[in-house]
């Protein structure tokens, strides 16, 4: 709601144009959802696609985990590509340090890492959340050390907000 009333305020002459969905699906895995992800794209049929996905895939450090969900999200990008969608891709929330679902920092590290590559290997924009909250962790994350607060969200749109405006903005010579 924040990057959809963001986007509309900035871009008032398109504004009825501009749609914002939101399919995440709490407690989700990457690697459990690829058809939901397909149907999601067939329903919406969207220009542009801000993929947020993997965090549930690699808490308890599972053997391959973190490997599985960034082999899925780059599927999941090519397709998109395939469709001709922009995608704007990023890297997962840093935890916050003694929430109860805290994810180990290293599991965070390599899961965002994993996403770096896929970004530069498909040549979509990268969303680095992880590196550009983790300064502010104690104020963007909840109390559970997972997942946003509200100005963690607001920031959160704020950042898709920046890389959209980098990539697709007109800008006059």
């Amino acid at each position: 709601t924040v990057l959809l009333n963001t986007l509309r305020g900035r871009y008032a002459s398109q504004a009825s144009s501009i749609e914002v969905f939101n399919y995440g699906f709490g407690g989700e895995k990457v690697i459990n959802s690829r058809n939901r992800f397909f149907s999601a794209l067939n329903a919406t049929r969207p220009d542009v696609l801000l993929l947020m996905e993997g965090a549930n895939d690699i808490p308890a450090g599972e053997d391959g985990a973190a490997s599985s969900a960034g082999n899925e999200i780059r599927i999941w990008v090519a397709e998109a590509k395939a469709r001709g969608i922009r995608v704007f891709l990023a890297t997962p929330t840093p935890g916050r340090p003694g929430g109860n679902r805290t994810i180990q920092p290293v599991l965070l590290v390599d899961y965002a890492n994993r996403m770096r590559r896929v970004a530069e290997q498909e040549a979509v924009t990268l969303v680095d959340v992880y590196t550009l909250m983790l300064p502010d962790v104690q104020r963007y994350i909840g109390v559970d050390g997972l997942h946003p607060n509200e100005l963690g969200y607001g920031r959160l749109a704020d950042l898709f907000f920046q890389a959209i405006q980098a990539a697709l903005q007109v800008r006059k010579a």
